[in-house]
């Protein structure tokens, strides 16, 4: 991953976190709010491109670089979002390193295959990282399995808006360095 790269989706990440954590107070009612550090992390993790032939398997982000990401992103979301530090970091580092090793076997395009990816991971991802604070914290009970599975369907709904964004992000920073001349 390019350093170009990981600066502009950890932009976008920030500005995103920023806004949805003014909806609650926005919005009426008790909507769950989408997870804009996983939909950043699930596209980097799955929009790693191969080295060399498509026969080696070789992704350009390497293990120690998406770790990195990882790490800063979720740490960002600790901060804007208040939970203890170091939970999302460790959850997205984990997580990226997952998806890096899985993006060869999937290939997700279109928004209804994005939603789905994104509600599936959003649920995993919640209970990953109520297993890490349960860990981390022997006292901690988790009961938030409906806010859970609110938050799985909000963050899917909001999956191919985010990945549109992060998609022309990556078109402007992130340019193919085999293409030689003008590209039509």
């Amino acid at each position: 991953m390019s350093l170009l790269r990981a600066m502009g989706l950890l932009l976008v990440a920030y500005v995103g976190l920023l806004l949805c954590s003014v909806l609650p107070v926005v919005l009426p009612g008790r909507l769950p709010v989408p997870d804009i550090a996983l939909l950043v992390a699930l596209h980097a993790g799955l929009t790693c491109r191969l080295i060399g032939s498509t026969s080696s398997g070789a992704r350009d982000g390497r293990p120690a670089a998406m770790a990195a990401f990882g790490l800063v992103l979720g740490y960002i979301a600790d901060l804007v979002g208040g939970a203890p530090r170091g939970l999302h970091a460790l959850g997205l580092c984990l997580l990226l390193l997952l998806l890096r090793s899985a993006a060869t076997q999937l290939l997700v395009r279109g928004a209804g295959f994005i939603m789905v990816v994104a509600a599936l991971t959003a649920v995993l991802f919640g209970l990953m990282v109520a297993g890490l604070r349960a860990w981390a914290e022997p006292d901690f009970v988790f009961g938030g399995l409906p806010l859970l599975l609110g938050q799985a369907a909000m963050t899917a709904l909001c999956a191919p808006l985010v990945f549109f964004i992060l998609q022309r992000v990556d078109a402007r920073l992130w340019r193919d360095g085999r293409a030689q001349g003008l590209t039509l």
